[in-house]
């Protein structure tokens, strides 16, 4: 399986994208687990390959450099895509599946490796309101265009799922996956209790 999300912890302590680990550890007993995370700008451009928390983790950061204005930062995202592509055949061998955390920019990254190398992916949408995506023409767009190969758009809860079915954009079968839950820090009550306050 090789994951491609939208956002990735940069070290243990780390906590922006954790919510990944959540979903690589359900996976972890049924299946080998690569991830390729691409960032536009970070401290030090170049790719980067490590172990993560005993994952196979690759970043590629496109540029040491954040862009000072929107057409650097559209010439930094052709680049991101270009590179992501290119490197991207360095670790799709022996890839049975794509798990993609994001409809628009990683959507349309599994795509083209889709069609390059013939791995089927999935999608889970995240955006809340989903609105970010259907009411902006360019997300909408690329969205659409990801949507085209998907084996399944998966989201997070039944109200996105409605989201993004109103949004008219023609989505593929919709399956409500839920957010996972790290059972070891978060046990359920034995008995149910009503209450306003989330304990």
């Amino acid at each position: 399986l090789l994951v491609l999300p939208a956002l990735f912890p940069e070290s243990e302590e780390d906590s922006k994208g954790i919510f990944v680990l959540d979903y690589i550890a359900t996976v972890l007993p049924f299946a080998n687990v690569k991830v390729f995370t691409i960032q536009l700008y970070g401290r030090q451009k170049g790719i980067f390959k490590e172990n993560f928390g005993g994952i196979e983790v690759h970043r590629l950061i496109v540029s040491d450099k954040k862009p000072s204005n929107l057409p650097q930062k559209l010439l930094l995202y052709i680049k991101w895509f270009k590179a992501s592509v290119g490197y991207a055949k360095n670790i799709c061998e022996g890839v049975d599946l794509i798990h993609v955390h994001n409809s628009t920019l990683y959507g349309n990254l599994a795509f083209e490796l889709n069609k390059k190398f013939n791995i089927p992916y999935v999608i889970t949408e995240h955006s809340g309101p989903f609105s970010k995506i259907s009411g902006n023409i360019i997300n909408r767009i690329f969205a659409k265009r990801a949507w085209k190969k998907c084996s399944a758009l998966l989201a997070v809860s039944e109200d996105l799922k409605l989201q993004i079915r109103e949004a008219g954009m023609n989505p593929p079968e919709i399956i409500v996956t839920y957010n996972p839950v790290n059972t070891n820090l978060f046990v359920p009550l034995q008995e149910m209790v009503s209450s306003k306050i989330i304990i």
